[in-house]
């Protein structure tokens, strides 16, 4: 993903232990033990699971500040300053943003250069939950991504989605990996003097017990090596790539059709559309519940999972296209599914 070499971190159970872990490393650096006035900033458009990781560190739900986003469903820089500047006049210690790279409901991307900037402004450390979108910088279109991922302090990213693999391959990256060390390294948690005396690696070693919060645990590593060994890394960009090309190839078809209208612009192999009612009803209500049993009854024939989200307060269908086995051809199946189910509403 172009990363500077002096990065590292390691392989967690998925992107919410990441998020976590990169945090965890976050206040320590930023706040050391004291949590009094801390603010922690982020868009409603972020994962569920900054808020969870925000509640294990000790912080407060009114600690954790969820700005509304842009219209493009991205966090604004300009309403984060105008944020931070307030607290900061109220007395308060903001300390570390989250941006997202690939929002779950529309893949939208957080302006993460602007955001670095800010951060830097304001002595704030900057996470990248890239759990979803941080595979793109893998592909030729997505390589400018290279250069704002190294912009941040730390990164989620979790091959269970765009490199295809199973569960339990999530990872966290950071940009000193000292940083983890001084939160996690068993020497500053140490009880006891005698048994389970806390191991120091020497001469180059790797203990990635010092790395993060667990002990025992499985070679998540082992899955990736073998997928990259086996497949190559070409292979992982090309699906990446092809993921790109369906969601383009869906959005096209979707604003050619007068049944159908988009509601965000395709991001990251992720996008959501509506469907028009046929009596060209407009009231809100009625639209959103068109949209909710379009995706129930598609979903009951088994044929394609489309499901709803939420997109500036109106329910939506997201579809989203990373399969690498799915063609155009089960793309445009799906959209004619979707015509024919909203149709028969």
């Amino acid at each position: 993903m172009g990363l500077p070499g002096h990065w590292g971190g390691l392989f967690v159970s998925g992107g919410s232990l990441a998020n976590l872990t990169a945090l965890a490393a976050a206040r320590d650096h930023q706040l050391g033990g004291d949590l009094a006035g801390a603010r922690l900033y982020c868009s409603t458009q972020a994962h569920p699971s900054v808020a969870r990781a925000a509640h294990l560190l000790g912080l407060g739900r009114d600690q954790l500040v969820a700005l509304e986003p842009d219209p493009e469903q991205r966090l604004d820089p300009r309403s984060l300053a105008a944020q931070v500047d307030a607290d900061l006049a109220a007395g308060l210690r903001p300390f570390a943003v989250v941006a997202t790279v690939g929002t779950t409901s529309t893949g939208a991307v957080d302006p993460v250069t602007d955001l670095a900037r800010h951060c830097r402004r304001y002595g704030l450390w900057l996470h990248l939950d890239g759990a979803h979108g941080a595979a793109f910088a893998l592909s030729a279109r997505g390589h400018d991504m290279r250069e704002a991922l190294g912009q941040a302090d730390s990164l989620t990213f979790d091959p269970h989605k765009w490199l295809f693999q199973p569960y339990e391959t999530g990872c966290v990256l950071v940009r000193d990996p000292e940083l983890l060390k001084a939160t996690f390294r068993m020497a500053r948690h140490h009880l006891d003097t005698g048994y389970l005396h806390p191991a120091e690696a020497r001469h180059g070693e790797v203990n990635f017990d010092d790395l993060g919060p667990q002990q025992s645990r499985g070679l998540r590593a082992l899955k990736v090596w073998l997928s990259l060994k086996t497949f190559g890394a070409a292979a992982f960009r090309r699906a990446v790539e092809h993921g790109l090309h369906l969601s383009d190839h869906a959005a096209a078809r979707i604003a050619a059709h007068p049944g159908l209208e988009l509601t965000s612009t395709p991001s990251l192999a992720i996008l959501t559309f509506r469907c028009r009612p046929t009596d060209g009803s407009a009231d809100p209500a009625t639209v959103d519940r068109l949209q909710q049993s379009v995706s129930d009854a598609v979903r009951a024939t088994g044929q394609a999972l489309v499901l709803t989200t939420r997109v500036r307060n109106r329910t939506v269908l997201r579809m989203c296209t990373i399969n690498p086995a799915t063609t155009p051809a089960d793309i445009d199946a799906t959209l004619e599914l979707v015509l024919q189910t909203a149709l028969a509403r």
